[in-house]
Protein backbone atom coordinates (compact mmCIF):
# COMPACT_ATOMS: atom_id res chain seq x y z
CA UNK A 1 0.00 0.00 0.00
CA UNK A 2 1.40 3.47 -1.11
CA UNK A 3 -0.13 6.87 0.25
CA UNK A 4 -0.20 9.12 -2.98
CA UNK A 5 -1.32 12.23 -0.87
CA UNK A 6 -1.57 12.91 2.90
CA UNK A 7 -1.83 16.18 4.88
CA UNK A 8 0.80 17.94 5.58
CA UNK A 9 2.38 17.21 9.34
CA UNK A 10 0.91 20.20 10.23
CA UNK A 11 -2.41 21.41 9.01
CA UNK A 12 -5.31 23.24 8.98
CA UNK A 13 -8.50 22.06 8.96
CA UNK A 14 -9.97 23.94 5.68
CA UNK A 15 -6.97 22.18 4.08
CA UNK A 16 -6.63 18.37 4.84
CA UNK A 17 -8.09 17.73 1.13
CA UNK A 18 -8.77 13.94 0.59
CA UNK A 19 -6.48 11.03 1.46
CA UNK A 20 -5.32 8.97 -1.79
CA UNK A 21 -3.77 5.81 -1.87
CA UNK A 22 -2.70 3.10 -3.46
CA UNK A 23 -3.75 -0.49 -2.23
CA UNK A 24 -1.62 -3.70 -3.19
CA UNK A 25 -4.55 -5.61 -4.21
CA UNK A 26 -8.33 -5.56 -4.89
CA UNK A 27 -8.93 -6.31 -1.02
CA UNK A 28 -11.00 -2.88 0.81
CA UNK A 29 -8.45 -1.19 3.45
CA UNK A 30 -9.37 -0.04 7.01
CA UNK A 31 -8.56 3.66 7.96
CA UNK A 32 -9.19 5.18 11.20
CA UNK A 33 -7.99 8.27 13.42
CA UNK A 34 -6.89 8.70 17.13
CA UNK A 35 -6.36 11.84 19.12
CA UNK A 36 -4.27 10.23 22.16
CA UNK A 37 -6.65 7.00 23.33
CA UNK A 38 -9.45 8.33 22.14
CA UNK A 39 -11.37 7.61 18.74
CA UNK A 40 -12.14 10.29 16.45
CA UNK A 41 -12.87 8.29 13.67
CA UNK A 42 -13.53 4.51 14.13
CA UNK A 43 -11.58 1.68 12.25
CA UNK A 44 -13.82 1.63 8.27
CA UNK A 45 -13.50 -0.10 4.86
CA UNK A 46 -12.67 1.70 1.97
CA UNK A 47 -12.55 0.32 -1.34
CA UNK A 48 -10.93 1.11 -4.64
CA UNK A 49 -12.27 3.05 -7.33
CA UNK A 50 -12.34 2.83 -10.97
CA UNK A 51 -9.45 4.73 -11.39
CA UNK A 52 -8.02 1.94 -8.72
CA UNK A 53 -7.20 4.06 -6.00
CA UNK A 54 -8.94 4.76 -2.52
CA UNK A 55 -10.31 8.49 -1.20
CA UNK A 56 -10.62 9.31 2.06
CA UNK A 57 -12.74 12.12 1.93
CA UNK A 58 -14.48 15.01 4.30
CA UNK A 59 -11.53 14.83 7.43
CA UNK A 60 -11.26 17.96 7.33
CA UNK A 61 -15.08 18.69 8.54
CA UNK A 62 -14.52 15.33 10.73
CA UNK A 63 -11.49 17.04 12.76
CA UNK A 64 -13.27 20.52 12.59
CA UNK A 65 -15.93 19.26 15.07
CA UNK A 66 -13.67 17.62 17.14
CA UNK A 67 -11.91 20.83 17.46
CA UNK A 68 -14.87 22.30 19.17
CA UNK A 69 -15.20 20.90 22.49
CA UNK A 70 -14.83 23.16 25.32
CA UNK A 71 -11.46 23.70 27.40
CA UNK A 72 -10.19 25.59 29.62
CA UNK A 73 -11.07 29.23 30.65
CA UNK A 74 -9.05 31.55 28.31
CA UNK A 75 -9.12 35.31 28.58
CA UNK A 76 -12.88 36.26 28.09
CA UNK A 77 -14.99 33.63 26.90
CA UNK A 78 -14.26 29.16 27.33
CA UNK A 79 -11.22 28.54 25.28
CA UNK A 80 -11.71 25.58 23.27
CA UNK A 81 -9.20 23.54 21.99
CA UNK A 82 -8.64 24.47 18.51
CA UNK A 83 -5.42 22.32 17.39
CA UNK A 84 -4.40 18.80 18.76
CA UNK A 85 -2.24 15.93 17.76
CA UNK A 86 -3.97 12.86 15.72
CA UNK A 87 -3.04 9.76 14.33
CA UNK A 88 -4.04 8.20 10.96
CA UNK A 89 -4.24 4.56 11.18
CA UNK A 90 -3.83 2.96 7.68
CA UNK A 91 -4.93 -1.22 7.89
CA UNK A 92 -4.71 -1.30 11.92
CA UNK A 93 -0.50 -0.49 11.99
CA UNK A 94 0.92 1.88 9.58
CA UNK A 95 0.51 5.12 10.99
CA UNK A 96 0.93 8.52 10.12
CA UNK A 97 1.18 11.72 12.76
CA UNK A 98 -0.61 15.09 11.81
CA UNK A 99 -1.03 18.70 14.10
CA UNK A 100 -4.11 19.71 13.30
CA UNK A 101 -5.29 23.73 13.81
CA UNK A 102 -9.12 24.30 13.12
CA UNK A 103 -9.37 27.13 10.90
CA UNK A 104 -12.57 27.62 8.49
CA UNK A 105 -10.64 29.93 5.89
CA UNK A 106 -8.79 28.65 3.15
CA UNK A 107 -5.49 30.00 2.49
CA UNK A 108 -2.67 30.25 -0.05
CA UNK A 109 -0.04 29.14 2.12
CA UNK A 110 0.81 26.49 4.59
CA UNK A 111 -0.34 26.31 8.27
CA UNK A 112 3.18 26.51 9.39
CA UNK A 113 4.23 29.51 7.12
CA UNK A 114 1.11 31.71 8.09
CA UNK A 115 1.26 30.73 11.76
CA UNK A 116 4.85 31.34 11.78
CA UNK A 117 4.40 35.02 10.03
CA UNK A 118 0.56 35.95 11.57
CA UNK A 119 -1.60 36.51 14.81
CA UNK A 120 -4.75 34.03 14.44
CA UNK A 121 -7.28 36.39 13.16
CA UNK A 122 -7.96 38.02 9.57
CA UNK A 123 -7.34 41.59 10.54
CA UNK A 124 -4.49 41.79 8.28
CA UNK A 125 -3.87 45.29 8.34
CA UNK A 126 -3.99 48.41 10.86
CA UNK A 127 -6.44 48.30 13.66
CA UNK A 128 -8.24 51.66 14.91
CA UNK A 129 -9.25 51.07 18.53
CA UNK A 130 -9.10 53.85 21.27
CA UNK A 131 -9.51 53.15 25.36
CA UNK A 132 -11.60 51.12 27.20
CA UNK A 133 -12.01 48.74 24.62
CA UNK A 134 -10.58 45.23 25.05
CA UNK A 135 -7.77 44.05 22.30
CA UNK A 136 -6.56 40.23 22.55
CA UNK A 137 -4.06 38.75 20.18
CA UNK A 138 -3.43 35.06 19.92
CA UNK A 139 -1.38 33.13 18.40
CA UNK A 140 0.11 29.28 17.91
CA UNK A 141 3.30 29.29 20.64
CA UNK A 142 4.52 25.01 19.63
CA UNK A 143 7.89 27.24 18.25
CA UNK A 144 11.21 27.72 19.70
CA UNK A 145 10.24 31.89 19.41
CA UNK A 146 9.70 33.72 22.70
CA UNK A 147 6.14 33.98 24.19
CA UNK A 148 6.86 37.56 25.16
CA UNK A 149 5.61 40.12 22.92
CA UNK A 150 7.44 43.67 22.23
CA UNK A 151 5.25 46.79 22.00
CA UNK A 152 6.61 49.84 20.61
CA UNK A 153 4.52 52.90 21.39
CA UNK A 154 3.95 56.37 19.60
CA UNK A 155 3.13 59.30 22.66
CA UNK A 156 2.78 63.45 21.35
CA UNK A 157 4.47 65.59 23.55
CA UNK A 158 4.17 69.21 23.88
CA UNK A 159 3.88 68.74 19.62
CA UNK A 160 6.85 66.14 19.46
CA UNK A 161 6.61 62.28 18.95
CA UNK A 162 8.38 60.63 21.73
CA UNK A 163 8.58 56.57 21.41
CA UNK A 164 8.51 54.25 24.33
CA UNK A 165 8.61 50.08 24.89
CA UNK A 166 6.61 47.33 26.46
CA UNK A 167 6.42 44.10 27.19
CA UNK A 168 3.68 41.42 27.13
CA UNK A 169 4.30 38.23 28.30
CA UNK A 170 1.69 35.81 26.70
CA UNK A 171 -1.66 34.48 28.84
CA UNK A 172 -2.01 30.67 28.66
CA UNK A 173 -0.83 27.36 29.21
CA UNK A 174 -1.79 25.57 25.85
CA UNK A 175 0.11 25.68 22.37
CA UNK A 176 -1.99 29.19 21.65
CA UNK A 177 -1.76 31.94 23.91
CA UNK A 178 -3.07 34.96 24.18
CA UNK A 179 -1.55 39.09 24.45
CA UNK A 180 -3.52 41.15 26.19
CA UNK A 181 -2.93 44.59 23.78
CA UNK A 182 -5.66 46.90 25.19
CA UNK A 183 -4.64 50.73 24.94
CA UNK A 184 -5.82 51.33 28.43
CA UNK A 185 -1.98 49.54 28.99
CA UNK A 186 0.21 51.90 27.30
CA UNK A 187 -1.31 55.04 28.83
CA UNK A 188 1.31 57.51 30.15
CA UNK A 189 0.39 60.80 32.35
CA UNK A 190 0.94 63.88 30.14
CA UNK A 191 1.49 61.74 26.74
CA UNK A 192 -1.02 61.30 24.24
CA UNK A 193 -1.10 58.01 22.73
CA UNK A 194 -1.02 57.77 18.68
CA UNK A 195 -0.66 54.37 17.81
CA UNK A 196 1.76 51.17 18.91
CA UNK A 197 2.67 47.94 17.22
CA UNK A 198 2.80 44.42 18.60
CA UNK A 199 5.88 42.46 17.34
CA UNK A 200 6.46 38.73 18.33
CA UNK A 201 9.19 36.63 16.07
CA UNK A 202 8.05 37.85 12.37
CA UNK A 203 4.21 38.34 13.94
CA UNK A 204 3.55 42.41 13.55
CA UNK A 205 -0.01 44.08 14.62
CA UNK A 206 -0.34 47.59 14.35
CA UNK A 207 -3.02 49.97 16.34
CA UNK A 208 -4.02 53.64 15.40
CA UNK A 209 -5.83 55.51 18.45
CA UNK A 210 -9.15 57.06 17.44
CA UNK A 211 -9.50 60.07 19.27
CA UNK A 212 -12.88 60.83 17.54
CA UNK A 213 -16.23 61.03 19.84
CA UNK A 214 -18.69 57.95 19.52
CA UNK A 215 -22.34 58.68 20.33
CA UNK A 216 -22.31 55.15 21.28
CA UNK A 217 -20.35 51.69 21.60
CA UNK A 218 -21.46 47.90 21.39
CA UNK A 219 -18.74 46.00 22.29
CA UNK A 220 -18.40 42.52 20.81
CA UNK A 221 -16.09 39.52 21.77
CA UNK A 222 -16.32 36.36 19.46
CA UNK A 223 -14.86 33.15 18.09
CA UNK A 224 -13.12 33.61 14.78
CA UNK A 225 -12.46 31.02 12.47
CA UNK A 226 -9.04 29.56 14.16
CA UNK A 227 -11.59 29.20 17.47
CA UNK A 228 -9.90 31.92 19.27
CA UNK A 229 -11.54 34.83 20.73
CA UNK A 230 -11.30 38.20 19.01
CA UNK A 231 -13.15 41.01 19.62
CA UNK A 232 -14.80 44.26 17.46
CA UNK A 233 -16.50 47.14 18.26
CA UNK A 234 -19.53 48.89 16.48
CA UNK A 235 -19.87 52.66 16.78
CA UNK A 236 -22.54 53.61 14.41
CA UNK A 237 -26.21 54.09 15.53
CA UNK A 238 -28.00 51.46 17.58
CA UNK A 239 -31.55 50.91 18.25
CA UNK A 240 -33.93 48.08 19.88
CA UNK A 241 -37.19 47.42 18.88
CA UNK A 242 -39.32 45.27 21.33
CA UNK A 243 -41.64 42.65 20.00
CA UNK A 244 -44.48 41.31 22.05
CA UNK A 245 -46.51 37.78 21.10
CA UNK A 246 -49.44 36.81 23.44
CA UNK A 247 -51.50 33.55 23.66
CA UNK A 248 -55.49 34.30 24.59
CA UNK A 249 -57.91 31.42 25.51
CA UNK A 250 -61.22 31.16 27.46
CA UNK A 251 -60.97 30.44 31.39
CA UNK A 252 -64.33 30.97 33.53
CA UNK A 253 -66.05 32.23 30.80
CA UNK A 254 -63.88 34.90 30.01
CA UNK A 255 -61.41 35.34 27.50
CA UNK A 256 -58.20 35.87 29.07
CA UNK A 257 -54.26 36.57 28.06
CA UNK A 258 -52.88 33.21 30.04
CA UNK A 259 -49.13 33.89 28.13
CA UNK A 260 -47.12 36.90 27.15
CA UNK A 261 -43.51 37.34 25.27
CA UNK A 262 -41.15 40.53 24.89
CA UNK A 263 -38.75 39.82 22.37
CA UNK A 264 -36.49 42.21 21.91
CA UNK A 265 -34.39 42.85 18.64
CA UNK A 266 -31.15 45.08 18.37
CA UNK A 267 -29.99 46.97 15.36
CA UNK A 268 -26.94 48.02 15.21
CA UNK A 269 -24.37 50.07 12.63
CA UNK A 270 -20.35 49.73 12.26
CA UNK A 271 -19.78 52.96 11.31
CA UNK A 272 -16.88 53.38 8.16
CA UNK A 273 -14.57 50.43 8.14
CA UNK A 274 -11.67 50.50 6.20
CA UNK A 275 -11.28 47.32 3.88
CA UNK A 276 -9.58 45.32 6.08
CA UNK A 277 -11.73 45.67 8.56
CA UNK A 278 -14.89 45.24 6.85
CA UNK A 279 -13.01 41.56 5.63
CA UNK A 280 -12.54 40.84 9.35
CA UNK A 281 -15.87 41.58 10.29
CA UNK A 282 -17.19 38.87 7.75
CA UNK A 283 -15.47 36.50 10.05
CA UNK A 284 -17.93 37.64 12.91
CA UNK A 285 -20.67 37.11 10.67
CA UNK A 286 -19.58 33.35 10.23
CA UNK A 287 -18.99 33.15 14.01
CA UNK A 288 -20.65 30.39 16.04
CA UNK A 289 -20.55 32.06 19.72
CA UNK A 290 -21.09 35.65 19.92
CA UNK A 291 -21.34 37.68 23.20
CA UNK A 292 -21.89 41.16 24.43
CA UNK A 293 -19.16 42.57 26.63
CA UNK A 294 -17.58 45.69 28.73
CA UNK A 295 -14.68 46.53 31.04
CA UNK A 296 -15.77 43.54 33.56
CA UNK A 297 -16.06 40.49 31.04
CA UNK A 298 -18.33 39.39 28.96
CA UNK A 299 -22.46 39.96 29.56
CA UNK A 300 -24.41 38.09 27.54
CA UNK A 301 -24.57 35.91 24.46
CA UNK A 302 -26.03 36.60 21.41
CA UNK A 303 -26.97 35.36 18.11
CA UNK A 304 -27.26 37.71 14.86
CA UNK A 305 -30.89 37.09 12.92
CA UNK A 306 -30.00 39.26 9.59
CA UNK A 307 -27.25 41.42 8.23
CA UNK A 308 -26.21 43.77 5.15
CA UNK A 309 -22.92 42.58 3.69
CA UNK A 310 -22.28 44.29 0.53
CA UNK A 311 -18.91 45.48 -0.70
CA UNK A 312 -17.62 46.48 -4.00
CA UNK A 313 -13.72 46.18 -5.37
CA UNK A 314 -13.07 50.43 -5.09
CA UNK A 315 -9.88 50.80 -3.09
CA UNK A 316 -11.76 54.19 -1.97
CA UNK A 317 -14.37 52.78 -0.81
CA UNK A 318 -15.36 53.16 2.74
CA UNK A 319 -18.01 50.29 3.95
CA UNK A 320 -20.03 50.00 6.97
CA UNK A 321 -22.72 47.00 7.72
CA UNK A 322 -25.72 46.86 9.51
CA UNK A 323 -27.26 43.90 11.61
CA UNK A 324 -29.74 42.61 13.92
CA UNK A 325 -29.16 40.41 17.05
CA UNK A 326 -31.35 39.15 19.55
CA UNK A 327 -29.66 37.50 23.27
CA UNK A 328 -29.81 33.82 23.39
CA UNK A 329 -31.52 32.89 26.24
CA UNK A 330 -35.05 32.89 26.67
CA UNK A 331 -36.09 35.45 28.89
CA UNK A 332 -35.50 39.22 26.41
CA UNK A 333 -36.35 41.45 29.10
CA UNK A 334 -32.48 41.99 30.18
CA UNK A 335 -31.83 45.52 31.72
CA UNK A 336 -28.29 46.32 33.45
CA UNK A 337 -29.20 48.47 37.39
CA UNK A 338 -27.91 51.87 36.27
CA UNK A 339 -29.35 51.77 32.45
CA UNK A 340 -31.60 55.44 32.55
CA UNK A 341 -30.10 56.78 35.76
CA UNK A 342 -29.05 60.35 35.30
CA UNK A 343 -26.56 59.35 38.23
CA UNK A 344 -24.82 56.59 38.62
CA UNK A 345 -23.86 54.71 41.05
CA UNK A 346 -20.61 56.58 42.16
CA UNK A 347 -22.62 59.72 42.51
CA UNK A 348 -21.54 61.23 46.10
CA UNK A 349 -23.57 64.30 46.36
CA UNK A 350 -20.37 66.35 46.37
CA UNK A 351 -21.26 69.21 44.49
CA UNK A 352 -21.56 72.52 44.80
Amino acid sequence: MRILKQPDSFCFTSSLGDIVISPDSSDPITFSIKMGDTIVLPTEKYYRNTDGVVYVTGIGDVLSNWLRSDGPIAYLLKQQINVADFTFIYNGSQETKHTVMRCDVDFDTTAGTFCNTHFLTLMFSTKKTTFGRREILAFYAKESLSTTATVNVAYLVDGKITSGSFERAAIGSGTVKYLDVSPDIFKAAGKQLLYYIVTLGERSMKYDIDYTPFLQETHFVYRNCFGVEETFTCIGEATSEGKFERYYATFGGGYKNFKRKNLREYTVNTGLLTQAAAYAIDDMFSSEEIWLYDQLGPIKEIVILDQSVKRSSLTEEMPRYEFSYRLTQSNQRYKTATSGRIFDATFDRSFN
